[in-house]
């Protein structure tokens, strides 16, 4: 489900609007129902898929130079944590995400090295998978999820077919299927479980991806290629890193929640499905 119906905005509204995030209060025990939502932000650099600073792209305007980053020690990457609390300082819900950079710009600026392709990583929110529950208290790199997102600056008319193999012919069924499109059309998306991902993948630090186009003629369908590349998996390992780095720092708030985190009155908790409030 996606809050706004554009792609770079899925998972923000549950981690930064707190009083969408589901729970219930008064059934869990806490004095009046009060809790608090406590968040950390951790800004690092991560190196291009060549190991070379991140480079950047205009995408509508193709003859103006792309641009390596030079932000100094502020990073192009973000990972977020959120988690709510009660208020002796236990974790009940603990959401962390990584959109990968050049994404929140797209169509305006993207990355110049990743073949339009781009990865978001979450945790506690399974956006395209089936949610565990309960809600999660602590991180494990088993339960993140990956959305594998294809990039276009035009519009997508078509459905279409987001594969990932090891190799160009490798002969083995590849990893993926139908894409997911948004009412923006200018994305494609598979999601997978980083478990699955990482076992296909093996201990290669790439895949390579192919998109094709379902069109319909001559009274059958057809698959027509579109494009394909790289998309670069070599980042994951520091990824998994900061996410634990940002569950270390919601913790330490979650110590003194009362003098570091935001209250959350019962009031704004809402009843049943909180996607039916978005």
């Amino acid at each position: 489900m996606r809050c706004i119906g554009m792609p770079q905005f899925a998972g923000l509204c549950a981690l930064l609007v707190p009083g969408l995030c589901s729970s219930a209060a008064l059934a869990s025990g806490r004095p009046d129902g009060l809790s608090y939502e406590c968040a950390a932000d951790v800004e690092f650099n991560l190196p291009g898929p060549y190991g070379a600073a991140p480079a950047f792209k205009y995408p509508l305007k193709p003859k103006r130079p792309t641009w390596q980053w030079k932000g100094g020690n502020r990073g192009s990457e973000s990972v977020h944590a959120g988690a709510r609390v009660d208020p002796d300082g236990t974790i009940t819900n603990l959401r962390i995400y990584w959109i990968q950079s050049g994404r929140m710009g797209w169509p305006q600026v993207g990355r110049a090295d990743l073949d339009d392709i781009t990865l978001h990583v979450s945790f506690g929110e399974a956006y395209g998978l089936q949610r565990k529950t309960p809600a999660p208290t602590q991180f494990d790199p088993a339960l993140l999820s990956v959305e594998i997102e294809a990039l276009e600056t035009r519009k997508m008319k078509r459905p279409r077919l987001l594969t990932l193999r090891k190799m160009i012919s490798d002969g083995e069924p590849p990893l993926g299927g139908l894409a997911e499109i948004p009412a923006w059309l200018r994305s494609a998306s598979i999601y997978l479980r980083w478990e699955d991902l990482k076992a296909f993948a093996g201990d290669r630090r790439s895949l390579v991806f192919s998109i094709e186009e379902i069109v319909f003629r001559d009274h059958q369908f057809y698959h027509d290629y579109v494009r394909g590349g790289a998309l670069d998996l070599s980042v994951m390992p520091q990824v998994i890193e900061r996410f634990r780095e940002a569950e270390a720092l919601v913790k330490a708030k979650a110590a003194d929640p009362k003098a570091q985190c935001t209250s959350i009155p019962p009031a704004l908790e809402p009843e049943g499905n909180p996607e039916a409030e978005i």
